[in-house]
């Protein structure tokens, strides 16, 4: 039991990681697999955003890969899960407004924990209203990214249906007209990403000043993975 729940305890602790500021790196000992994680920002053409929160881990040791497995069966613990995701996304959002002059909530969306071979993989998506500026058919984003955000996990921006990226800051590791990454640990100080000929875009959106301002950023998603040890005993 005490082995089970250091090992749920390690888990909790690497997903808790996610989205600090500054994010404390992986240690050693972690089972997560830092080339395979992620934030990924999907956004739609009148600046809300999906965000993501990809995290692989490796199942070769039995503990981990039970935990997992316990975790992808149980869709109540999932579903509480996302809703401590949404409920601290949405508390920055909510802190953020006092330096826009927009609108911005979070809502929870989608939970998904799968187990292929000896790999875990945890995503949890929000959907996040007024993430990006909207001017006339321009998409600017910023912040969190520009304000020290520092990341144990590649950065990926994806633009809106027939729209296209036409500037970014730092320059990204991969991009093409729809899609930029950077690797992890890329200083994103200073960022900007600049989308234009956005298809459709709302007027509440496009009142607001390009970006977040100020030194918000995105806190730690405190997913408690420690409730499964409970349902184990």
């Amino acid at each position: 039991m005490q082995r089970e729940l250091a090992t749920v305890g390690v888990i909790s602790l690497l997903l808790v990681s996610a989205f600090a500021l500054p994010v404390a790196a992986s240690s050693p000992n972690s089972s997560e697999s830092v080339e395979e994680s992620a934030v990924h920002v999907d956004l739609e053409a009148d600046g809300d955003a999906t965000v993501s929160l990809v995290s692989s881990y490796d199942l070769t040791d039995p503990d981990e890969r039970d935990a997992f497995e316990t975790l992808r069966e149980d869709e109540s613990a999932q579903e509480k899960l996302l809703d401590r995701a949404a409920d601290r996304f949405d508390s920055v959002a909510t802190n953020a407004e006092a330096n826009v002059e927009r609108e911005m909530t979070v809502s929870a969306e989608s939970a998904d924990v799968s187990v292929s071979d000896d790999r875990g993989i945890v995503t949890l998506s929000v959907t996040w209203e007024g993430l990006a500026a909207v001017e006339d058919d321009t998409l600017v984003v910023t912040e969190p990214f520009a304000s020290g955000f520092d990341a144990d996990r590649s950065l990926v921006v994806t633009a809106p249906t027939e729209a296209t990226i036409e500037s970014s800051t730092p320059e990204p590791t991969t991009q093409d007209e729809t899609r930029a990454a950077w690797d992890a640990e890329t200083d994103l100080d200073g960022f900007e990403l600049t989308v234009s000929e956005a298809t459709t875009a709302s007027d509440d959106a496009s009142d607001g000043t390009p970006g977040f301002t100020g030194s918000v950023a995105l806190v730690a998603v405190g997913l408690t993975v420690a409730l499964l040890a409970a349902n184990r005993r």
